[in-house]
């Protein structure tokens, strides 16, 4: 379905939607589904692009606007939404409290939010379920208390992971409209974890070492049974968020065991196995019939840049370079014969 100012892409549970901003009155559902009151600040025709991601209990919004702007009003009556500002040419304020790039700000459910975005703002947002929230951070000590939630709050983060979080979060939605048509529910969930996840990793920094659960064990003893379950789970992706919760414990407690046993971090490994999945898929894979990207997408890889460059740093080559070489290698055997 689309319009002069929208362009929809569905897919079962999904939907992904690119509505254009041409007056200030578009930037009222900053969220699907808000409807706040925007005074805008400066004079001029106020434009941007507001693009709405949903998938199963999640809402997603990229939001990119000209003209500098005050907004009030609830962004969800039931729902906990995180925010996150992605780029500015000045001040941004959530309650009075000033915002850099890369800072995420909790906006509980039916709160009321005071803020003032500048000049060329851009922001990206989730709002979910607060069962969803507690469920996926259940093994994070603070995170998995109802309360933390129910607070509005602004949480710094530094700027080295502001600029890589803000990237990450950029580079999702080129590629889904593409691929939202061939996404299995288990890549939509993989995205969804990945999603969530980007939003959470500076409160994930800030928060205090409290998780002792299954501190006893030796690192080795839970680095095997995060294998262990990977393996069980087939080529499927499998995100970090879902082995803390089948395995129980924190990310602090995963990260230790697996810099203790591996000296690298867990998402770094299971990284390193999504590749080496892709990297057989690839070799196998018709060149005249697949998709580069498409491959690497129902793997866990949105962002097509990112994902070349690990390719090439883990195996020393491009994935084109890989793509039906399993085949070309069969044919030249069997064309010189021993």
């Amino acid at each position: 379905m689309r319009d002069k100012k929208s362009g929809d892409a569905t897919r079962g549970e999904f939907h992904l939607a690119t509505r254009h901003i041409e007056s200030v009155d578009d930037l009222r559902e900053c969220m699907r589904g808000a409807d706040i009151d925007v005074v805008q600040l400066a004079g001029g025709q106020q434009q941007g692009s507001l693009t709405h991601l949903g998938m199963d209990n999640l809402e997603m919004t990229l939001g990119r606007f000209a003209l500098q702007v005050r907004a009030r009003g609830i962004i969800n009556p039931t729902r906990v939404t995180l925010g996150m500002l992605l780029a500015s040419t000045g001040r941004v304020t959530m309650w009075g409290r000033e915002m850099r790039r890369g800072d995420v700000v909790v906006i509980p459910s039916g709160c009321d939010l005071e803020a003032i975005f500048t000049t060329g703002a851009a922001y990206a947002a989730v709002s979910l379920p607060l069962p969803q929230l507690l469920s996926q951070f259940g093994n994070e000590e603070l995170l998995a208390r109802p309360d933390f939630w129910t607070t509005s709050s602004v949480w710094a983060t530094e700027r080295p992971l502001g600029e890589e979080i803000t990237r990450r979060l950029s580079g999702i939605f080129p590629r889904l409209e593409r691929n939202i048509a061939v996404a299995s529910l288990q890549d939509m969930d993989f995205l969804r974890r990945t999603i969530v996840e980007a939003f959470v990793t500076s409160l994930l920094a800030a928060l205090p070492p409290l998780d002792q659960r299954r501190s006893d064990l030796a690192p080795a003893h839970l680095v095997r049974d995060v294998e262990n379950y990977a393996d069980a789970a087939g080529d499927r992706a499998i995100h970090l968020s879902e082995i803390c919760t089948a395995l129980g414990v924190s990310r602090r407690t995963l990260h230790r065991a697996f810099s203790d046993a591996l000296d690298i971090g867990p998402a770094a490994y299971l990284r390193s196995r999504r590749l080496a999945a892709v990297h057989r898929a690839l070799q196998r894979s018709d060149p005249e019939r697949t998709s580069i990207g498409d491959i690497a997408f129902q793997y866990g890889f949105a962002e097509p840049g990112r994902f070349a460059a690990y390719y090439k740093s883990m195996f020393g080559q491009s994935p084109s370079k890989s793509l039906g070489s399993f085949f070309s290698g069969r044919v030249k055997t069997n064309a010189f014969p021993a």
